[in-house]
C-alpha cells in the first residue's frame, strides 16, 4: 500500500498483481543463467491474472492508493497448484491491512467429473476434469 500516489479521477481500481515463479522453485537450475531469472512465461501471467480477477470485484470503489501484490514461488512440489496458493495468500495479505475491501476470501482447484475432489493435482488437471 503506496499512501503517496492517489488514484487518477479515471474511476479504475490501483492494484498491480504480479506473479513469480523463480527458477529454482521447481528445482532446475539452468546453466550460463549468470544470476538472471527467464522472463515471465504463460504460465506465470495467467496465475497472476488469477490472483488480480480474483481479488479485484472485492476490492470497494474507496480505494485511492496504488496496491501492489507480487507473489513469488520459491519452492513448489508438483503437487498443488500455486496460483491457488497465491489467491489464498494474496486474500490472507489484504486482509492484515486496512483496505477497503469485502475480503477475505479462498480458492479451490474442484474435479467436476467423476469423483469430487478439492485442491487437486496437477496430474488430474493436465488429464482433463478440472476447472
Amino acid at each position: 500500500l503506496h499512501p503517496r500516489h492517489a488514484a487518477g479521477e479515471s474511476g479504475s481500481i490501483p492494484l498491480s498483481v504480479d506473479f513469480v515463479e523463480r527458477a529454482y522453485a521447481a528445482g532446475r537450475v539452468p546453466p550460463g543463467l549468470s544470476g538472471r531469472e527467464f522472463s515471465n512465461g504463460d504460465i506465470e501471467l495467467l496465475a497472476g491474472r488469477a490472483v488480480d480477477r480474483s481479488l479485484r470485484p472485492l476490492i470497494k470503489p474507496g480505494l485511492a492508493h496504488d496496491t501492489q501484490i507480487i507473489c513469488t514461488v520459491d519452492a513448489f512440489d508438483k503437487h498443488f497448484d500455486p496460483a491457488i496458493i497465491a489467491i489464498n495468500a494474496a486474500s490472507a495479505a489484504l486482509h492484515l491491512v486496512n483496505l477497503p475491501w469485502a475480503g477475505p476470501m479462498g480458492a479451490v482447484r474442484v474435479r467436476t467429473g467423476g469423483v469430487i475432489g478439492d485442491n487437486i493435482g496437477y496430474d488430474i488437471v493436465t488429464g482433463g476434469g478440472a476447472s
